[in-house]
C-alpha cells in the first residue's frame, strides 16, 4: 500500500490483504479515487492495474451520528449492491450505511422497514447510494410520510400499495 492509498497490482497477484487506518473503516478496493468499481474476488485481472482504497470516517453519519449497524439488518448482496431485506434492530433512530460488506447499500427492499412490532421507527436518514425503495417499505412507521418529503426521488417512480 502506498502513502496515496493507492496499490500496484499485477495480474499475477493471488490475494489483497485489508489494509488498516486508525478511526476508519475500510470498504474496499476501487479502480478510481472517487466511484469507480469495487474489486472483489470475482474480479477479473487481466493486466497490472493500480487500485483505490475508499474509507469511511468511523461514526460519520448524516450529522455526526453513528451509522447502524449491518447487524441490525437482514440484507443480501445482489450485482455488487446490498438490498436491505429488513430492519431487525431495537432503535427507533436508524441511519443506514452506505456500505455494508463493502458493497453498497442500493435498494430499501418491500416492506423492509413496515413495523409490525410498533417499534415507532421515528427517524430514518437513507444514504444517497439507494436508487430504489421497494412497496411498503416504510408502512407502519410514523416517520413515513417524513421520509416521502425528505426522498421524493426514490418515491417518485412507486407505485403506492397502500390500502
Amino acid at each position: 500500500l502506498n502513502d496515496d492509498g493507492t496499490l500496484a497490482l499485477t495480474k499475477d497477484a493471488k490475494q489483497i490483504a485489508d489494509p488498516s487506518k486508525p478511526g476508519y473503516t475500510f470498504l474496499g478496493w476501487f479502480t478510481a479515487a472517487e466511484g469507480g468499481e469495487q474489486v472483489t474476488a470475482d474480479t477479473v485481472v487481466t493486466g497490472d492495474m493500480t487500485l483505490y482504497a475508499h474509507w469511511d470516517e468511523e461514526g460519520s453519519g448524516d450529522g455526526g451520528e453513528e451509522y447502524t449497524p449491518a447487524s441490525m439488518f437482514k440484507y443480501e448482496i445482489q450485482d455488487g449492491g446490498v438490498i436491505i431485506k429488513k430492519y431487525i434492530g431495537e432503535d427507533v433512530v436508524v441511519n443506514i450505511p452506505p456500505f455494508i460488506d463493502g458493497a453498497p447499500v442500493v435498494s430499501i427492499g418491500d416492506s423492509a422497514f413496515w413495523d409490525e412490532e410498533g417499534r415507532g421507527l421515528t427517524s430514518i436518514t437513507i444514504p444517497d447510494s439507494v436508487t430504489e425503495i421497494g412497496a411498503r417499505a416504510f408502512v407502519g412507521t410514523p416517520c413515513e410520510k417524513e421520509l416521502r418529503k425528505k426522498y421524493p426521488r426514490l418515491f417518485s417512480f412507486l407505485r403506492d400499495l397502500f390500502t
